[in-house]
């Protein structure tokens, strides 16, 4: 495990967590959309709770979940194996090494979300619990960490009709005007991706979203609620947030509560396909077929227009050894998204399939051209002896 890059995966939620494109309502849906106080007040999933829909403040009974705070153990193991050096890159080395390797601390990965304290005491979580121990561990050394969201490609189930959106999280770190990028999964990170530094408050804002999501899950309406309550008073013009409110009220069987939330959404993030299709089943579900029909047309539209889409699409005919078809989806992909390494290694592995060993070897060197990192294309090589041997021989 290399030091710059540790841990972290983070699906603000493994169902329909994510949003959709905004358009303008259809004329033939003129029904005036519910404002975003009376969906916050969510008195239908309160009445079924037998609680009064009438709440005095916007989060009912939520307790600061202190994301940062250190335990004793914490800075026991602080004191144990990094000690308070005063050298910025001496501190963080010896952070990453007794993370990684010291007093037999472990962590694995899982879907939940905990504080720094919480993931720490159970080893366990997904990338935005790591991340919010690394940066307790980090600021308490007194290291200038930061939270980063990294724009992760979007993920389409096998079906190609379940839309998932990565939201992945991880530390960005400032030692002597070098930015230290801490990652847990590194399959899920690469330098070329886009990323930005976000607040605590932000933060602070997933958190709420993903513990929400978990509660929606198991079926606890009353939880989510508070935890999309408290996610929206932090960041009210989040598009994740609105969609997935939507997404639990349309569980709710609250078709009005659920359309609104998906507008409130769209309104925020044209971009956002999820709340998109999640609008579309909706519709189709309350037997809405012209306005399913609208907004299915424009998800798909939207899907053949992804690069990932296609690439997916891409390695689905190259399973399928229909080589035509995987060509022109990935080069699709490579018109739209020319700096992305593994649109030409596909292509590369389409053409060894068709004989064309040439061609082959010219989209297999072009990956590891534009690789962004030396370690990835270290794997390219390898992975291409193997490919050309296993052609050739």
């Amino acid at each position: 495990m290399t030091h710059n890059t540790i841990i972290a995966r983070l699906l603000v939620a493994a169902m329909l967590l994510a949003l959709a494109a905004c358009a303008p309502l259809p004329s033939i849906d003129p029904r005036p959309l519910l404002s975003a106080e009376t969906l916050l007040r969510g008195a239908p999933l309160l009445r079924s709770q037998v609680v009064s829909s009438q709440v005095a403040t916007p989060v009912v009974g939520l307790e600061d979940p202190q994301l940062l705070q250190l335990s004793p153990a914490m800075l026991a193991f602080l004191d144990k194996h990094v000690g308070r050096p005063k050298n910025p890159g001496r501190a963080l080395r010896l952070l990453l090494r007794a993370i990684a390797e010291g007093g037999g601390f472990k962590l694995e990965y899982d879907e939940s979300t905990r504080t720094a304290a919480q993931t720490f005491a159970d080893g366990r979580g997904n990338c935005l619990s790591f991340t919010n121990m690394f940066i307790a561990f980090a600021r308490e050394l007194g290291l200038n960490a930061r939270y980063q969201q990294v724009d992760i490609p979007p993920y389409w189930g096998q079906q190609g009709d379940s839309f998932i959106f990565n939201l992945h999280v991880n530390v960005s770190l400032m030692v002597r005007r070098e930015e230290q990028v801490i990652d847990f999964n590194l399959a899920n990170f690469r330098a070329n991706y886009r990323r930005r530094v976000i607040s605590d408050q932000q933060a602070k804002a997933h958190f709420y979203n993903n513990i929400a999501v978990e509660h929606m899950l198991v079926g606890d309406p009353l939880l989510a609620l508070q935890n999309f309550q408290g996610g929206l008073a932090l960041a009210p013009r989040s598009a994740s947030l609105w969609s997935n409110l939507g997404n639990l009220y349309q569980r709710g069987g609250h078709f009005e509560h659920a359309r609104s939330s998906y507008f409130q959404a769209m309104s925020q993030d044209r971009n956002h396909f999820v709340a998109m299709t999640n609008l579309q089943k909706l519709y189709l579900s309350y037997g809405h077929s012209e306005l399913a029909q609208f907004y299915g047309q424009k998800v798909a539209r939207h899907r053949q227009e992804n690069p990932y889409y296609r690439f997916l699409l891409g390695k689905e005919a190259l399973a399928d050894k229909d080589y035509p078809a995987a060509i022109a989806h990935i080069r699709y992909a490579i018109r739209r998204k020319k700096e992305e390494d593994r649109f030409y290694f596909l292509l590369g592995q389409v053409y060894l399939q068709q004989g064309d060993v040439p061609k082959a070897r010219h989209y297999l060197q072009k990956a590891v051209d534009i690789a962004p990192d030396p370690q990835l294309k270290g794997d390219y090589r390898s992975r291409i002896a193997g490919l050309l041997a296993a052609s050739l021989g």
